[in-house]
């Protein structure tokens, strides 16, 4: 299980720090990134649904150059699979399209846009090639 992760710079010093810590069965919990100097950048919570799905994720994102706390909440639906259909929050949301096996496409929408329709409003769009 892993608790922690550090990157390193040229000069051999650390540059990013992530610390990890989990549940009592073992599922992540939470997530916190630290900056060179110790300074906590962001962190992620997750939450599970009983089979074991993740399905909500909350960031924080911290500054202090900016005196910045601000707070995204995602949330996830899947299918009958168990596989990740949706992920959406208060900006965007993702949709996951599958082959038979394997993730095939993500397309991410703005939300709340000025379009009478948010799916014309198009942020990113992924497309998976196996080989």
């Amino acid at each position: 299980m892993l608790i922690g992760k550090e990157l390193f710079g040229i000069q051999d010093e650390i540059i990013d720090k992530t610390i990890y810590s989990y549940d009592s069965s073992g599922m992540l919990e939470k997530e916190i990134n630290y900056d060179k100097k110790g300074k906590k950048n962001n962190s992620t919570t997750f939450n599970y649904d009983i089979a074991g799905n993740k399905n909500k994720e909350l960031i924080q994102l911290f500054s202090s150059k900016l005196d910045l706390n601000h707070s995204i909440e995602n949330y996830y639906s899947y299918d009958e699979n168990g596989k990740v259909i949706k992920k959406e929050n208060e900006h965007y949301i993702t949709y996951y399209y599958y082959d038979q096996f394997l993730l095939a496409e993500e397309s991410t929408y703005l939300v709340n846009s000025k379009s009478e329709n948010d799916e014309d409003v198009i942020l990113s769009k992924k497309i998976y090639n196996y080989y």
